[in-house]
C-alpha cells in the first residue's frame, strides 16, 4: 500500500510555463514535464507579463494528477528516465595543422591571398596578349603561303654561279640530316659566292647555314647568320629572309618580333 502512495504521489505541485508550454521545474531531477495549454484549468491562476517580463502559470491540482503516473513500473520508469545523466557532448574534431596556421597568421595568409590573385589575373591578362598575338602570326602565315604556294621548297635550285658545287654539296648534307656538315658546306659555299661577288649565291649560302643551324636548334645562330644577309636581301628584293627570321622568332617564343618581320616581308611583296 505504502509503495503504491509512493507511486501516485504527485511529481510536482508548481510549473512554470515560458511562452506556450508549461514545464515542471520540480519534477524528478527537474526533468521538464510539458502540460497542453489547451485552456486555463479551473482554479488555475495565472500571471500576464509585459513585454519587458515572462508569463507564469502556476497549473492546478487537476492539471498535476493528470500527470501522476497510473502504475507502479510506470513510475518506477519515470524515476529511471529523470536519475539518468545527461548524454556527453560529441567529441569535437581537433583542427588541422593547417587552419591552426591559418588562424595564428592570418594577416601572412591574407597577403599570400592577394599575391595569389595577382598573379592568376597578371597570367590571365599574359595568356589572352599572347592568344592574340598567336592569331596575328597565323593570319600573316596564311597570307604568306597564299602567295608562295608554288615556291616553297625551291631553294634556288637554278643556282649556275661559282658555288653551285658547294651550294650542291650541302644540300645533300642537309637532306641526310647531317645539320652540322650541312651548316658547314653552306658557310663554305657562302664564302666563295662572297669572293667572287654573287650575291644570288650569297643569300642562299646564307639561307642554307641558316636552315641547317634551326633544325639543328640553335636558333639564335640562325638569327644571327639571317641578320648579316638583311640588308643584301632587300637590295635583291628577296623576302624570304624576312620570313625565316620570323619563323626564327616564333620558335623562340618572340611573338611581337615575328610578328614584324612576317609584316616586313609581306610588305616586299
Amino acid at each position: 500500500r505504502r509503495c503504491a502512495m509512493l507511486a501516485r504521489a504527485p511529481i510536482a505541485s508548481e510549473f512554470a510555463v515560458a511562452g506556450a508550454p508549461r514545464v515542471d521545474l520540480r519534477a524528478r531531477g527537474r526533468a521538464p514535464a510539458v502540460v497542453p495549454r489547451a485552456s486555463a484549468p479551473r482554479g488555475s491562476t495565472q500571471t500576464h507579463a509585459t513585454s519587458s517580463t515572462t508569463r507564469i502559470d502556476v497549473a492546478s491540482p487537476d492539471d498535476v494528477r493528470a500527470l501522476m503516473p497510473r502504475t507502479v513500473d510506470r513510475a518506477r520508469l519515470v524515476a529511471q528516465v529523470s536519475a539518468r545523466a545527461a548524454p556527453a557532448p560529441p567529441a569535437e574534431t581537433p583542427p588541422s595543422a593547417f587552419v591552426l596556421w591559418c588562424r595564428g597568421n592570418w594577416g601572412y595568409f591574407a597577403a599570400l591571398q592577394t599575391v595569389a590573385l595577382i598573379g592568376a589575373s597578371y597570367n590571365g591578362r599574359l595568356a589572352r596578349k599572347r592568344r592574340l598575338e598567336i592569331a596575328d602570326i597565323n593570319d600573316k602565315l596564311r597570307a604568306m603561303m597564299a602567295k608562295y604556294e608554288g615556291k616553297l621548297g625551291s631553294m634556288d635550285d637554278d643556282d649556275s654561279g661559282p658555288a653551285s658545287d658547294a651550294l650542291a654539296a650541302a644540300k645533300a648534307a642537309l637532306v641526310a640530316g647531317d645539320f652540322d656538315a650541312a651548316a658547314g658546306k653552306f658557310s663554305e659555299a657562302k664564302a666563295i659566292a662572297q669572293k667572287h661577288g654573287d650575291a644570288s649565291g650569297t643569300l642562299s649560302g646564307a639561307k642554307g647555314t641558316a636552315t641547317a643551324l634551326m633544325r639543328a636548334g640553335q636558333l639564335r645562330a640562325a638569327v644571327a647568320e639571317l641578320e648579316s644577309v638583311v640588308d643584301l636581301a632587300v637590295s635583291e628584293g628577296d623576302s624570304s629572309v624576312y620570313g625565316m627570321l620570323g619563323d626564327a622568332h616564333t620558335d623562340l617564343a618572340e611573338l611581337g618580333k615575328a610578328g614584324a618581320y612576317y609584316d616586313k616581308c609581306l610588305a616586299m611583296d
